[in-house]
């Protein structure tokens, strides 16, 4: 096998798991994908743990295709995204200033045990959602962990799924939690990319093949989102916590 044609199998599979695991983040609604792109890419690539982060976080901007469709219905509660997009912008640029400023191999350790905390902090959200009648109207619990699901989600991602679970708790349906997740998401994505640009980072041919896959792949999700309908949203919910728990597990 010719270099240039391993080269092109490598940037094919980044593509279609790009495509797939937007596809189900955007349904779902869970997110998580970094997860998953996370170690599949640095197998086939080998980038720094820094870039990698950067290249991953530019290619999220291809989310911009699934809250265009949200947008479209109507689904974004934006007096909700207003209250916390200013927590979730400040949490962002110390979560990304740090990626660009740490040692790679303390990175490298931080990103592989801050999944198990990650994953206790999923189940513990679950189960409180599951279980917990009344809603939070508490907008002080809201706004602080708006701001540290943040500097976690630029480092290591899954912000999604603890601010998704905050928005069910705030009385948002399970359409409205994920269309305002991933606004939320997007803006704080946009403010990460233009911090690791100017930091010279992002690696660029994978990069774009992921942005044109995530867009692919978020348009789809946003429209089976709205047809699936709330109470298999809900299942979705939960099957995509529970195999972001077993990769998570795994790692």
């Amino acid at each position: 096998m010719s270099v240039e044609f391993e080269v092109v199998i490598k940037f094919v599979l980044v593509f279609a798991a790009t495509l797939l695991v937007k596809i189900y983040g955007t349904t779902g609604g869970v997110g998580g994908g970094r997860l998953v792109l996370f170690p599949f890419t640095l197998f086939l690539f080998g980038l720094d743990p820094s870039v990698l982060v950067a290249t991953l976080k530019f290619g999220s901007i291809g989310n911009v295709g699934g809250v265009r469709e949200f947008y479209k219905h109507k689904t974004i509660d934006w007096k909700m995204l207003g209250r916390v997009i200013i927590w979730t912008l400040i949490g962002t640029s110390i979560g990304s200033y740090f990626v660009i400023s740490v040692e790679q191999e303390l990175l490298k350790k931080i990103l592989s045990t801050s999944i198990l905390a990650i994953l206790l902090i999923q189940l513990f959200l679950f189960y409180r959602h599951s279980k917990k009648k009344n809603r939070s109207t508490n907008r002080y619990w809201l706004y602080i962990t708006s701001l540290l699901s943040a500097v976690t989600g630029a480092i290591i991602g899954f912000k999604g799924v603890i601010m998704r679970s905050l928005y069910l708790a705030h009385g948002l349906n399970q359409e409205k939690s994920n269309a305002t997740n991933k606004a939320t998401g997007l803006i704080g994505n946009a403010l990460s990319v233009l911090i690791y640009w100017q930091a010279g980072i992002i690696d660029w041919p994978i990069a774009i093949t992921m942005f044109f896959a995530a867009y692919i792949g978020s348009v789809i999700g946003a429209r089976l989102s709205k047809k699936v309908g709330e109470n298999w949203l809900k299942w979705i919910f939960i099957t995509s916590a529970a195999i972001g728990a077993i990769i998570m597990f795994l790692k």
